[in-house]
């Protein structure tokens, strides 16, 4: 019997919302058999591990030029029309794509899935096997290719090449950069058999070798994961170049980097191999360096540390740390007292391997100790994002306010001691008026209740269903205000109410909802912030799209990201599910003071032969909040769940949502179980018409054999689910009650002994208590006797005193209100009084 099940959430101020329909699984890809090609050529292109891959028939490229249509398997016996081989594709690569680093997504009967990245190479792209675990069993490795293989358990593959006495070697591989599991370590060993030289992964980025032939004959170069794990998800690439002298191939530097970084989403811009691999989010939540400032080179040669090198003020340094010891570098800048100056340094974020630290000193003629004092310092700046998306940087920043005119000595510190000579130490250090601001970064949440156990996730959207994208803020310089998020370009059908971000907050949820009559669409998402606090052009921003690269495992227990160059949405033309289940809830209305709770009622409507209870909780609830996680029992059909606010909570407008998690049946893949009944009955008919052919009952016996594997490999499955229900805007105010002060009329010191001030409260949020009003802090000669509201009145009278030695003026009279409502609170009001000699 088919379920129908309702879940429903109201508020008190109940307005019916569109209904959704319970968000299925979507498509996630971990492995595909080919992640590089050469421009100009074709392969095939098989995915391998993933889930939901059902019926994925189609693979999309960023770069327009890069095509792939689905393969067809042999045609069944007696059948005319070869079936499509769903996950295997022909792709075609343009000879006019640009070398470079593009990604591929998959789409299926349950979306698009999450991207993979697609190295596209102006060189020979070869895929290697399996066989050549074993130094005789080593493979030619030809400079200028790229050679793809994997790693496999247990096992250390070998690669051999030639060199010349005084040749260079330039190894390049790529592993974390292509989401592939695998942590490489490239260990090179000379004719002799010697290991002179040992590469291991740094901190997210993949190695490299830079060797200097010293004798000549056959070298092998021992590749392997560095915890020898393997499998399919463990590709990677290796590149070699041989140069006559040590000219290691080019590296951008990083402002060059930083360029192409912020290009990275437009169409068909690649992301270069031989690019250092940014740290995650981290890399593009960088300040906005000033237009058309150039970099100020500093030569750690001609600079000597003892003698601070000047810069202006904006100012841009591009440096280079010593690679044998810890290195600092000094610089000086003029400020006025006052003036707020942000200083960074940005490096690590962009894939060089350095540890920097900032300190800011007093310059040695303005402090009258001995040593300069230190003004300022910072080892490495907040992390940022959040448990499923996050980085955290080593990269240093201060916003430093200047205590005087005067000059003021900035030391770039390097604490990183541990890394190969050859590793990239290049820095930039920007210092300048600080500027306010912020980036977005936006992604697709796995489905879950807990950000720390996510994993690779696409988007894909059922008729009448609802879905989320996280959106989280890096804020920079001092910059705290609100950040309203909207999408700026959704499909026809789907809505999203939009989101902010508070000023206390830093992330926010987006949830979209599809008509129930959708088309079939991919769409690519731009999603905006826009800060009022903030000066045009910089209020508003683009966000940056990011995505979970990997899940956290047993010998890494982070969850792995990185930026992706579109956030992409699949909005489906059919429902995922036999089972319909609605939401309805009040998007607006949702007022109430500190200390207060709101009750939002519940109610789910469900099949009797299949109960599930549901569990209802709270998900990006504002600081010092809480939403209890309620279950509904299976037996049980209505009941509610609470907001809490806590009594320190801060006031303003937030926005929270509600999850549901509860068990649904997923009914399998129905078409590939259909068309294995119509293959069957097509013979069947056959044979009807000519019983006697030949071959005919055994192509019966065996498609009747195959759809009985079919239908056990379909059977429905009980999964759990969770569901994003609906998206609330609460207003919390500082008190249940507004409140009135009357206005005192002018006196004379001494001449009136006795004022009445008038307070009148309007009670709200059901609040009837007690409230005792004191005079805080009373100026000289004023005095007032602490005095109580009575429960449930609305006014009271504040009787003051007026002495002689009152001072002339007008005073501000600071009046102390108190009151429990969810614990004891207490607010200030202020009333105005003239005094006269």
């Amino acid at each position: 019997m088919r379920m129908q099940t309702v879940l429903a959430v109201l508020t008190w101020a109940a307005i019916t919302a569109a209904p959704a329909l319970a968000q299925v699984p979507v498509t996630q890809m971990t492995a595909i058999s080919r992640q590089a090609g050469q421009a100009g050529t074709s392969l095939e292109l098989r995915l391998e591990t993933g889930q939901f891959l059902t019926e994925v028939d189609r693979l999309v490229f960023s770069h327009p030029l890069i095509q792939a249509s689905v393969l067809h398997a042999p045609a069944l016996p007696f059948d005319i029309h070869p079936p499509m081989d769903q996950g295997r594709f022909s792709v075609t690569i343009d000879a006019a794509v640009p070398p470079g680093i593009y990604e591929a997504w998959a789409v299926g009967a349950y979306g698009v899935s999450n991207p993979l990245p697609f190295l596209v190479s102006d060189a020979p792209v070869v895929a290697v096997g399996n066989q050549h675990a074993a130094a005789d069993q080593a493979v030619e490795l030809v400079p200028g290719q790229w050679v793809q293989a994997r790693c496999q358990a247990e096992q250390v593959h070998h690669y051999k090449l030639d060199l010349q006495a005084g040749q260079h070697l330039h190894v390049h591989s790529l592993a974390q950069t292509l989401d592939s599991r695998a942590l490489l370590q490239l260990r090179l060993f000379s004719p002799d058999g010697a290991c002179v030289l040992d590469a291991v992964p740094i901190d997210g980025a993949d190695p490299r070798c830079d060797y200097a032939s010293e004798v000549e004959g056959t070298y092998v170069l021992q590749v392997s994961d560095f915890l020898f794990r393997g499998g399919s998800p463990y590709t990677y690439l290796l590149s070699a170049t041989v140069t006559p002298e040590a000219t290691p191939p080019a590296r951008p530097a990083l402002l060059e980097t930083l360029a192409q970084l912020r290009r990275f989403g437009q169409p068909g811009k690649p992301l270069p191999a031989e690019l250092p691999q940014p740290q995650g989010v981290a890399a593009a939540s960088l300040p906005t360096l000033p237009e058309g400032l150039k970099p100020l080179v500093h030569d750690e040669q001609a600079t000597p540390d003892t003698q601070p090198l000047p810069i202006p003020l904006p100012g841009l340094v591009q440096g280079k740390f010593l690679t044998d010891r810890i290195d600092e570098d000094a610089f000086r800048f003029q400020a006025s007292q006052g003036a707020r100056i942000a200083i960074e340094v940005i490096s690590q974020r962009l894939g060089q391997a350095t540890d920097p630290m900032i300190l800011v000193f007093d310059s040695p003629a303005e402090s009258s100790e001995k040593s300069p004092k230190l003004l300022a310092q910072n080892d490495d700046l907040p992390a940022v994002g959040t448990a499923a998306v996050r980085s955290v940087p080593r990269d240093s920043g201060v916003l430093f306010t200047a205590p005087h005119d005067g000059e003021f000595v900035v030391r770039v510190r390097d604490q990183f001691n541990a890394r190969p000579a050859d590793a990239p130490v290049q820095y930039l250090l920007s210092v300048a008026p600080a500027t306010p601001g912020f980036e977005l970064f936006a992604y697709v949440p796995h489905g879950s209740n807990n950000d720390a156990q996510s994993q690779p996730t696409g988007l894909g959207l059922s008729p009448g269903g609802t879905t989320a994208i996280e959106v989280f803020a890096v804020r920079q310089q001092g910059f705290n205000g609100p950040i309203d998020v909207a999408i700026k370009n959704l499909p026809t059908g789907v809505v999203c109410q939009g989101g902010r971000i508070a000023a206390s907050q830093n992330r926010t949820t987006l949830l979209l909802s599809a008509d129930i009559n959708t088309i079939r669409t991919l769409h690519t998402l731009q999603i905006e912030g826009a800060a009022a606090d903030l000066p045009a052009p910089g209020n508003v921003k683009r966000a940056y799209a990011a995505t979970i690269a990997s899940a956290a495992h047993g010998h890494r227990n982070v969850v792995g990201h990185r930026l992706t160059s579109a956030l992409m949405l699949d909005i489906l033309d059919h429902p995922m599910w036999p089972t319909d289940i609605s939401v309805s809830a009040a998007a607006e209305g949702m007022r109430m003071a500190r200390g207060g709770k709101l009750r939002l009622p519940v109610q789910v409507t469900r099949d009797e032969e299949a109960p599930q209870p549901v569990i209802f909780r709270g998900r990006n609830l504002p600081a010092n909040t809480s939403l209890p996680d309620f279950t509904l029992a299976a037996d049980q059909a209505a009941g509610h769940v609470e907001f809490r606010i806590a009594p320190k909570a801060a006031t303003g407008t937030f926005d929270f949502w509600i999850q549901a998690e509860t068990t649904l049946t997923y009914p399998g893949n129905q078409q590939r179980k259909q068309l294995a009944s119509d293959y069957l009955q097509r013979l069947r008919r056959i044979q009807e018409l000519d019983p006697q052919r030949e071959g005919l009952k055994a192509a019966i016996d065996k498609a009747a054999e195959r759809l009985k594997q079919v239908q056990e490999q379909t059977k429905p499955l009980k999964r759990k689910v969770f569901l994003p229900l609906e998206s609330f805007r609460v207003e919390i105010v500082e008190a249940p009650f507004e409140t009135t002060l009357g206005e005192l009329p002018p006196v004379t010191a001494g001449e009136s002994s006795e004022l009445k001030l008038k307070l009148s409260l309007a009670r709200q949020f059901g609040f009837a208590g007690p409230v005792t009003v004191e005079l805080l802090n009373p100026p000289a000669g004023i005095t007032a006797p602490k005095t109580t509201l009575p429960a449930e009145q609305q006014e009271t009278v504040v009787p003051l005193s007026v002495a002689a030695e009152a001072a002339a003026g007008e005073l501000t009279l600071q009046l102390k209100l108190q009151y429990d409502f969810g614990g004891v609170q207490t607010v200030q009001r202020t009333a105005k009084l003239t005094v006269a000699k």
